[in-house]
């Protein structure tokens, strides 16, 4: 093969698989930008049964859990949330738990925050948990769901609040999404009596000459 033949085809895979990187990168960034960042902050025990068996820490890490596992969100790791909460502790003291939450999220580059209470009692547990928007401090949506306090019915109850979170977010999504545009109207396909009687059209009769002769 000519040495430029096979200069020339070493160009062409080269451009070939930079280009196909730059669409692996834009298709990835695409993907991430659908799914909003959120940090799942520690779940406050409202009772005796939840403080003792830690039913808090447990209830965030099976809500984690339930949102990498939907699919539909990017969750900021909590081992960072963790750290962010020591530095923040050790820079600013004297803020209430919500405001340390937003400060947290909006470290952590978030666009919204998880956090809310579990209550255990009478072998069962309830998970209240808030969504809340970063930047306003404005809670987007709240939910509740329940089942047994055994590993199984917590992880359940996770499940389940992230499900319902999704539809309400699909719901907005439809909601505040542009309309449709009009489809063209369909030319016309009108068909005379005559034809759709399947009769013949005649041709006009041909006209005399008068001209002189």
């Amino acid at each position: 093969m000519p040495r430029v033949s096979v200069a020339l085809f070493s160009l062409f895979f080269s451009l070939l698989w930079a280009a196909s990187g730059c669409f692996d990168d834009d298709a990835a960034t695409a993907g991430e930008a659908s799914r909003p960042k959120i940090a799942i902050l520690e779940f406050e025990p409202v009772t005796a049964k939840a403080r003792t068996s830690e039913k808090g820490r447990l209830a965030s890490e099976m809500l984690t859990t339930a949102a990498v596992h939907s699919g539909r969100f990017e969750v900021v790791e909590r081992r960072i949330i963790s750290r962010l909460l020591e530095e923040l502790e050790f820079g600013e003291r004297g803020l209430s738990y919500t405001s340390a939450a937003l400060k947290v999220g909006a470290m952590a580059g978030a666009a919204a925050i998880v956090n809310g209470s579990v209550a255990e009692e009478d072998g069962k547990t309830r998970i209240d948990a808030r969504f809340i928007d970063v930047e306003s401090g404005r809670i987007l949506w709240a939910g509740v769901a329940m089942g047994p306090s055994s590993l199984s019915g917590v992880s359940e109850a996770a499940t389940r609040i992230f499900r319902d979170l999704a539809a309400f977010l699909d719901a907005e999504r439809r909601q505040t999404a542009p309309p449709a545009a009009p489809k063209a109207d369909a030319p016309s396909t009108e068909i005379s009596p005559a034809s759709a009687s399947g009769d013949a059209v005649s041709p006009p009769p041909p006209t005399a000459d008068t001209s002189p002769g």
